[in-house]
């Protein structure tokens, strides 16, 4: 997914994104250790929030790929909408 395709979806969800409160980080529950990958690698599945509802129907699909110490690189692979 692109960054201008991830814009266009946001805004057809017709809310305001905003970051989650920060304890959320600390319970991401939605993580699978892919196992074919070159190096380390998960699917993590991230529920987004917005200014209107707090926690939204919105969930963000990434790919965090280890490349050294505490570094990841990041792939956003889809926008879900529960």
């Amino acid at each position: 997914m692109t960054a201008e395709q991830l814009r266009q979806a946001a805004e057809e969800y017709g809310r305001e994104l905003r970051m989650p409160p920060e304890p959320v980080f600390d319970d991401i529950e939605d993580v699978i250790e892919l196992e074919d990958a070159t190096r380390r690698a998960w699917s993590v599945l991230v529920d987004l929030w917005t200014v209107e509802e707090g926690r939204s129907d919105l969930t963000l699909e990434l790919v965090l790929t280890e490349t050294g110490g505490e570094q990841y690189d990041i792939q956003i692979w889809d926008l879900h909408v529960l």
